[in-house]
């Protein structure tokens, strides 16, 4: 499953992310916190790794 992300709010220092994602259709819609070097922006669909 892939999922956009809505909103997002950045700790610089730490590289944490909270985002507010949704699937394809809007009708599922969940809050994660992640750790990432890259820069996670709205709009930005995030899809799984196969075997992750």
């Amino acid at each position: 499953m892939e999922w956009l992300v809505k909103k997002s709010c950045c700790n610089k220092q730490d590289n944490r992310h909270v985002l507010m994602l949704c699937d394809a259709g809007g009708a599922i819609k969940m809050i994660a916190e992640v750790k990432s070097d890259f820069a996670v922006k709205v709009g930005d669909l995030l899809s799984p790794l196969q075997n992750a």
